[in-house]
């Protein structure tokens, strides 16, 4: 093995177990609400070399997908890549009797091939904070313990919740829990939006990974699924920037408490996959909600890149122009009584954009790439894909 990416590994198996300590799990999930997409290893490496990073990308990713440049002599976070490398394969050619043969001069015979391989290296991602350039869109709003935008929020999850959920009266001290045998979820209904929010979180993930038929968790215990669900709700409710600071997490270190290593990293493997997908859904439901919020947005397609514009309110209208793959190049706000397509005009004039080669385009068709490309998670690691799942 590579003596680099040893270093890399040795480190992150030294971690893993120390990371279950109640404080420094609590800061591991604050990082992994960051980076979800990122597989456990590379999310120990950052949370280990840059437990304040808030959003990372390589040096390249940063330059042509945000137009960002990293400051001269940033120190990068090593992560674990993969690379492709070529090598000869020699076969030696057998008889039907699978005896080797040989040539006239007594060597044997043989072929050779070369195949692509798939290899490790040691790659570099920076913090925004060690870039320069233009402010990113961002898609999570900041809640505090009032939860700004609380009924859209709660009508989202509601949304995107494998079962039911049903709000009703509870006498017990539980807050709310999954029904195995109806797959459904209950919460008591006089709860305050934030612990509504957080146990809403917390049973949904319990729907996802511990149901019978089609949980992805189904065999373990009783602890382990708290563990799971608690630490899900954490992490997507660390992404919403909900207050989650009277998280308890003392349990933790009882439970974890002589496990074996690929047990500890398959329970992070399985909340990091969970609460990924939530996170995702949760952004992808938050942009359709914003674009489906004004009526007859209009878009356009050009040779090289898309127009979309909408409707914001009285003679206001928003516009983005993207790349081909939905990543924002320019957006802005315009003022004017004009119809819309009157001011797609407008908009394409100011961009000298050639009115003649804009093409109509299915306003729908193009929302779903910007939704795509305005999320920060799927756009910076688009290019890093494969370095994610290490």
């Amino acid at each position: 093995m590579n003596e680099k990416i040893k270093e890399l590994t040795d480190q992150i198996e030294e971690k893993v177990t120390a990371l279950f300590e109640s404080d420094k799990y609590k800061d591991y999930l604050r990082v992994m609400s960051k980076f979800s997409h990122y597989s456990v290893n590379n999310s120990i490496l950052i949370y280990t070399q840059r437990p304040d990073a808030s959003l990372v990308a390589g040096y390249s990713a940063w330059k042509n997908n945000f137009d960002r440049h990293v400051i001269s002599g940033a120190k990068g976070i090593r992560i674990i890549q993969p690379c492709k490398y070529k090598k000869d394969i020699v076969s030696y050619l057998t008889d039907d009797n699978g005896k080797q043969i040989y040539d006239t001069t007594g060597h044997p015979l043989a072929t050779k091939e070369v195949k692509q391989l798939q290899g490790y290296k040691v790659g570099y991602i920076f913090d925004i904070s060690d870039t320069d350039g233009p402010p990113l869109p961002s898609l999570v709003t900041t809640l505090t313990d009032n939860v700004y935008n609380y009924e859209q929020l709660k009508s989202l999850l509601e949304s995107i919740s494998p079962v039911p959920i049903i709000y009703e009266p509870i006498t017990t001290n539980a807050n709310g829990y999954f029904l195995l045998d109806k797959k459904e979820i209950h919460i008591k209904d006089d709860l305050p939006q934030l612990q509504k929010i957080k146990t809403l979180i917390h049973e949904m993930a319990h729907s996802i990974l511990h149901d019978k038929e089609n949980g992805t968790d189904i065999e373990t215990t009783r602890n382990e699924k708290e563990v799971e669900a608690e630490s899900v709700a954490f992490v997507v409710a660390s992404y919403l920037g909900l207050d989650v600071s009277d998280y308890s997490t003392g349990y933790i270190a009882g439970w974890s408490k002589g496990k074996e290593l690929p047990e500890l990293k398959k329970c992070l493997e399985k909340i990091r996959e969970t609460a990924d997908y939530l996170i995702t859904s949760i952004d992808d439901g938050l942009m359709q909600q914003r674009l489906n919020q004004y009526d007859a947005p209009i878009a356009y397609k050009f040779p090289d890149s898309y127009l979309y514009v909408e409707p914001t309110e009285k003679n206001t209208y928003s516009y983005t122009f993207t790349d081909r793959f939905g990543r924002i190049t320019d957006d802005g706000k315009i003022i004017d009584e004009k119809n819309i397509s009157e001011i797609a005009e407008l908009i394409m004039i100011a961009h000298n954009k050639d009115k003649t080669r804009a093409v109509l385009q299915d306003a729908d068709t193009i929302k779903e790439k910007i939704i795509k490309g305005m999320s920060q998670t799927y756009s910076i690691n688009q290019k890093q894909h494969k370095s994610l799942h290490i």
